[in-house]
């Protein structure tokens, strides 16, 4: 390395560390790391080569010219984050055009939305195989220093993360308009026994639901961590705010896929007129992003909630025995100990409140895009089908 490598001046400034007096561990900690530094510095050094830069020798001033020549070029494939590769998947096709020239009439008295606009940055669309866009621009602005408007109006950014045009069908009215029925549950509300209903019949018959002009998703429209009958969950789990850290089952490259299938899904189904139908109790996280929600519900305008009421006195016991069959064998090898129902309610009260059926669809009418939440009292279901038999 010569004598303006950065890299130098910080390997040698560690060395310098060596000749202070250390014995025993310490000792041998250090060296080891002296040497692991000493070899990334030299591999960083192979790869960007020497700076020309004769007049300063400082690392920030050599990162800050090499940052601005990167932005200046577009060329930011470097190697020393995943969130920098720039050979990701490019943006699918969008679906056929349908020919239609009516004008859609919206009545802003019965439905309001957020929806997007053409060439509006899409902080949810994918940037690579394993970074989204608001990923890109987050890194962008603490690498390089630059303000978020800045980074997005980075050459790179715009071409990905920019809304194109979507051809899309119109229709006289909204009221013609199709909808999203989306069952979210909660927990313990008879939502998985649903499920494994409608999937059985559409393993069958997967026509069976067109003739009532309703499309459930399949796993290739929907893909994700979960299958067979759980496929609608793979929308929640991508719907979290955080991901994984948010409780959920996927990380966001586990979501790569569903980004780029759903949204196809969505387009063709409201291009025929056709109805969807989504059922998911995991849609009662507190931790779901409604905004991601909404763009990938997109195009449609129409949200239906369902949620489904069980008392408190029979939900939160049930609640409680499927927790407990989940950490049996946790339980049974003393690694936790096991809670009376009292003990558990005196301590979870609070959280499980917060993901009742009530709770839940306050939550969705916050929100402009839902047009109607429906709660559901199963009680009086239940006692129907009684006096049916």
């Amino acid at each position: 390395a010569t004598a303006t490598d950065p890299y130098d001046v910080r390997v040698s400034s560690l060395r310098s560390m060596e000749t202070k007096k250390f014995t025993g561990r310490e000792a041998r900690v250090l060296r080891v790391l002296v040497v692991a530094i000493t070899f990334v510095s030299s591999m960083q050094f192979l790869v960007y080569g020497p700076t020309n830069h004769k007049h300063s020798t400082s690392i920030h001033d050599f990162y800050s010219d090499r940052i601005a020549n990167e932005i200046a070029s577009g060329n930011t494939n470097t190697n020393d984050n995943r969130n920098l590769r720039e050979d990701g998947p490019q943006q699918p096709p969008p679906p056929p055009v349908v020919q239609n020239n009516d004008t859609v009439s919206v009545d802003p008295t019965k439905i309001k939305t957020e929806d997007y606009t053409v060439g509006e940055f899409c902080p949810y669309c994918s940037f690579s195989e394993e970074a989204l866009c608001i990923e890109r621009v987050q890194y962008m602005t603490g690498r390089y220093k630059i303000s978020e408007e800045e980074a997005k109006k980075n050459h790179l950014v715009a071409k990905k993360c920019k809304k194109p045009p979507r051809p899309r069908r119109t229709y006289n009215s909204l009221e013609e308009e199709p909808y999203v029925i989306i069952h979210a549950g909660p927990h313990k509300t008879g939502t998985t026994a649903l499920q494994a209903f409608i999937y059985d019949m559409l393993f069958a018959n997967e026509t069976i639901l067109l003739k009532d002009n309703l499309r459930v998703p399949s796993y290739d429209e929907l893909p994700g961590v979960f299958g067979k009958e759980g496929v609608g969950l793979n929308l929640p789990h991508c719907s979290l705010d955080k991901y994984k850290n948010s409780g959920g089952g996927m990380l966001p490259p586990m979501c790569h896929r569903m980004r780029v299938a759903f949204p196809q899904f969505m387009f063709d189904a409201y291009n025929k007129s056709q109805n969807v139908l989504i059922v998911a109790e995991d849609f009662d996280r507190a931790e779901i992003d409604y905004h991601r929600l909404r763009y990938f519900l997109r195009p449609y305008r129409k949200v239906k909630i369902i949620t489904m009421y069980r008392r408190l006195q029979d939900w939160l016991p049930s609640y409680y025995n499927q927790i407990m069959d989940h950490y049996t064998l946790t339980y049974a090898a003393g690694e936790e100990k096991y809670p009376s129902i009292v003990d558990w309610l005196e301590e979870k009260y609070d959280e499980f409140l917060n993901v009742h059926a009530m709770a839940l669809a306050n939550r969705f009418r916050k929100y402009d895009y839902v047009e109607s939440v429906k709660i559901v009292n199963m009680h009086e279901v239940v006692k129907k089908s009684n006096n049916l038999e």
